[in-house]
């Protein structure tokens, strides 16, 4: 992690103070060397990476949560109310470069994490954003175990299609900078012709992306450049029939299973596999321990890879088993009862994914509801091929809302002020009662004409 461009830099954020330095770059160079600079300086700060998309009520939260002091983001970024910034002089690489300062006497009253901590975003079981407590350790510990299985190194280039501040894409950067190899950049923003040409500009052996930007892939007829070893997919179900038709079509997929609080990826199937079955089970990575509850078929895991706690919950003992709410079924080895591969069967929660993006629909609903002519709000998702889900609302207005054509147009802009992207409702139905979960589905999915629906064209970028 630590070579010569990134000395000085690390230097300077160690030595600038000892609070949390967050980060918010799109994928660029600038970025690349800025992101490796704060992991450098690691051992003296405290690190925070964000999604340089997020709005600025978001960005507001976020450095609200974590007590953040120091922001490094692109030179004009959206500003925070009060903050200051100022450019960044660490040569000629790092040109566009800014550090964004919270106003003294301002600090949020949140206790600030220890030094070496890197916090990623994650949901809670409340619905309310939590922030997973990584360290350099333990990201490590999930980076070298896939390397050990997939045999990637200094030759290897990998494309970044996804967002520092999703695990999935901070492991990208983590998996190039242990092996040594190299990493390039898909433009923004990251669309399925862009990837295609970046794969074949940079002659990329090795790229992440989510379901959706596969089925994007597939549907323009984009076929994978020859020098591909492996197209990971995660982030979200990945239908056995949209993997089929990728084999068919040339791409070398390989399918993950993993979450935030491990750091990345838990098993994965690889090419071969996918390729010989599309519907196989994943092997476990070794780094990975898994079990299931014999009474509900939850799915736990535990290893070094996984997180360390929450900001302002540190109760977690390592080693411990993390239930991961997801269902599961595990299959043993040949000659031992140690689970050595899983299938995912569904989830013990309602939360669901849009796009790579994880949306609680507790959440959304308690958004909604704030909103002034609402009543009672309720939230689920219904399948979408590209996406995998797509969040649909149902309304009771209350007494005083004006009629319905005009709710659902100002309930629109309030989900989006509110809410990120993905999990913005995309189907509406004001309904004079409350509904239960059942009928709740039937009537949305209704609704959901696809011809008038407005889908989701969000994804995690």
């Amino acid at each position: 992690m630590i070579d010569e461009p990134v000395r000085e830099p690390a230097h300077q954020i160690g030595a600038d103070g000892t609070g949390f330095v967050g980060h918010l770059f799109p994928l660029t160079p600038a970025g690349e060397l800025s992101l490796r600079a704060l992991l450098a300086a690691a051992s003296e700060v405290s690190a925070a990476i964000g999604n340089h998309n997020w709005r600025v009520p978001e960005r507001v939260q976020w450095a609200d949560d974590l007590a953040i002091d120091r922001i490094l983001a692109p030179d004009g970024s959206p500003p925070l109310p009060g903050w200051q910034s100022s450019p960044v002089a660490w040569g000629p690489r790092t040109d566009g470069i800014a550090m964004w300062r919270r106003p003294p006497g301002c600090r949020a009253s949140h206790a600030l994490p220890r030094a070496g901590d890197v916090a990623l975003r994650t949901s809670g079981t409340s619905g309310m954003p939590r922030y997973a407590i990584h360290t350099w350790d333990t990201l490590r510990a999930n980076a070298e175990s896939f390397r050990r299985r997939l045999g990637w190194g200094r030759d290897d280039l990998w494309l970044a299609t996804l967002a520092w501040g999703h695990v999935g894409g901070l492991a990208v950067f983590v998996r190039s900078a242990l092996a040594e190899g190299r990493l390039a950049f898909a433009p923004l923003p990251v669309r399925a012709p862009e990837i295609a040409s970046a794969l074949k500009s940079t002659r990329a052996t090795q790229v992440s992306l989510v379901p959706a930007m596969l089925h994007d892939l597939l549907n323009h007829h984009l076929a994978p450049p020859s020098s591909l070893k492996t197209a990971l997919i995660g982030g979200a179900p990945a239908p056995p029939a949209l993997l089929a038709k990728a084999v068919q079509a040339g791409w070398p997929v390989a399918v993950t299973y993993g979450l935030t609080e491990a750091g990345s990826a838990v098993a994965l199937a690889g090419p071969k596999e996918v390729r010989d079955n599309p519907a196989c089970a994943l092997t476990l990575l070794d780094w990975a321990e898994a079990k299931t509850d014999p009474k509900t078929g939850g799915l736990s895991v535990r290893g070094p890879a996984m997180f360390r706690g929450h900001v302002g919950d540190r109760r977690r003992r390592k080693g411990s088993w993390f239930n991961t709410g997801d269902l599961a079924e595990l299959v043993a080895g040949d000659s031992s009862p140690t689970p050595v591969a899983l299938k995912i069967t569904g989830r013990l929660d309602q939360r669901f994914t849009c796009g790579g993006a994880n949306v609680d629909p507790q959440e959304v609903a308690h958004a909604l509801s704030e909103h002034p002519e609402v009543e009672q709000a309720a939230v689920t998702g219904l399948p979408d091929d590209r996406l995998g889900s797509i969040p649909a609302a149902a309304v009771v207005p209350s007494a005083n809302s004006v009629p319905a054509p005009g709710l659902e147009a100002r309930l629109k802009i309030w989900a989006r002020t509110r809410l990120s992207g993905p999990s913005a409702p995309r189907i509406w139905r004001v309904v004079p009662d409350k509904v239960d979960q059942p009928r709740l589905r039937a009537l949305l999915t209704a609704a959901a004409d696809p011809l008038n629906a407005r889908r989701c064209s969000t994804v995690i970028t």
